[in-house]
């Protein structure tokens, strides 16, 4: 039988810390540079200094960025000492081209809170198996941080109670309210 997968915890996030945004994955910040303007107005009024990747705001096709630039941005936010989480730019279907660049050891010997979605999943998997990191599986800066006119409180209550306290969360209750309506972001 396997041993349990013990996996580093890294530092919370507290007021005043700064948050890299990076696009391992698609490159939509260059078609919604509102969305992306306003995520960034929401982490600031939470209290968090905002930077971004060299290559977060770039479109090459459909990705961000060719992958060695994607996992070079990664590489640059982790060993950022100033940078006390790093949050994905959106999710999308390229994330796994920047695996075989990772520096694994880098992202061991700096542990970091790491949230996104979709497409990112896969490096949770990844920075999990192969660097030990516990990773975050939770909002965007353009879907949900850059929601109009504000942040969903529900999105906030949760990203806030699970990267400010190491304690779990606790149980998830589904939110008050929802929508199917689809919105042009355009």
């Amino acid at each position: 039988m396997n041993s349990p997968l013990l996996l580093k915890n890294p530092e919370v996030l507290k007021p005043g810390d700064t948050i890299g945004i990076v696009a391992p994955s698609a490159g939509l910040a260059a078609l919604f540079p509102h969305r992306v303007e306003q995520g960034v107005v929401a982490l600031e009024q939470m209290g968090y200094k905002v930077i971004f990747a060299p290559h977060a705001r770039e479109r090459d096709g459909y990705v961000s960025a060719p992958a060695k630039e994607r996992a070079s941005d990664l590489h640059l936010m982790f060993e950022n000492p100033f940078v006390r989480a790093i949050l994905c730019m959106t999710g999308g279907h390229h994330a796994n081209q920047v695996l075989k660049y990772l520096d694994y050891a880098l992202i061991a010997a700096n542990p970091k809170i790491l949230v996104g979605y979709s497409d990112i999943t896969l490096l949770h998997w990844a920075l999990a198996r192969k660097a030990g990191l516990r990773t975050f599986y939770g909002p965007s800066l353009i879907a949900e941080f850059g929601e109009y006119p504000e942040m969903h409180s529900y999105t906030r209550k949760y990203f806030d109670r699970a990267v400010t306290a190491l304690d779990p969360i606790g149980a998830v209750t589904p939110s008050p309210t929802w929508t199917d309506e689809f919105l042009d972001w355009g």
